[in-house]
């Protein structure tokens, strides 16, 4: 498997990251737009990409449980309270964030490759 062409998708501004959180703890139905327009769109770019990898549909469960780590890891290097008490040094400057987006893909791929090495009658 070779490794793909990675697309950085853009840092959500503070703004957006802050009403993000607003919607997550108490929902508005803006909450369905933000999903439709902002965060499906890359859930679904993802499922593709994770889809080609693994030589499957994007609807496969591999895909969907991969994509799901995929985002739990960037979704845990927003700004958040947690995030700065468990990492209290890490910065967003540019450099700090292409070294992390670097990490989250390398690491990521090496597991896709795994799933897709491991016959699926082999697991749980």
């Amino acid at each position: 498997m070779n490794r793909p062409k990675i697309r950085r998708m853009p840092m959500p501004s503070m703004r957006l990251h802050r009403l993000l959180n607003r919607e997550i703890s108490d929902p508005t139905p803006a909450l369905d737009v933000i999903v439709e327009q902002a965060i499906r769109p890359r859930v679904e770019y993802l499922r593709g990409l994770v889809g080609e990898l693994l030589n499957c549909r994007p609807t496969d469960e591999r895909v969907i449980r991969s994509v799901a780590s995929i985002q739990a890891q960037c979704i845990m290097a927003l700004p958040n309270p947690i995030g700065r008490r468990l990492r209290p040094a890490f910065t967003f400057a540019a450099g700090e964030i292409d070294k992390l987006a670097e990490h989250i893909a390398d690491f990521s791929i090496a597991g896709i490759r795994e799933i897709g090495r491991v016959p699926e009658s082999r697991r749980h």
